[in-house]
């Protein structure tokens, strides 16, 4: 397995050698490809999937006597 940033320069993830993968701490969106070899034929890469992080929700208040229900934008929150 390798790991990337800009799905142009790839890192080989050390002792990622089995065929699943568990990320974890991830902070940034990033890339990965699986490199497949044998020992008989040459290796072989693996097109890339991108692993999307989203950006933390940022909490706000409610202010005085708002009422929020699910699926309805009933205010602004600041």
């Amino acid at each position: 397995m390798a790991s990337s940033v800009d799905n142009i320069f790839f890192n080989d993830i050390p002792g990622a050698i089995s065929s699943t993968l568990t990320a974890t701490n991830l902070n940034l969106s990033t890339y990965y490809r699986a490199i497949v070899t044998n020992s008989v034929c040459s290796s072989d890469t693996t097109a890339s999937e991108m692993v999307t992080v989203d950006p933390a929700s940022v909490a706000g208040n409610i202010l005085g006597a708002t009422t929020v229900c699910t699926g309805v934008n009933s205010t602004v929150l600041t």
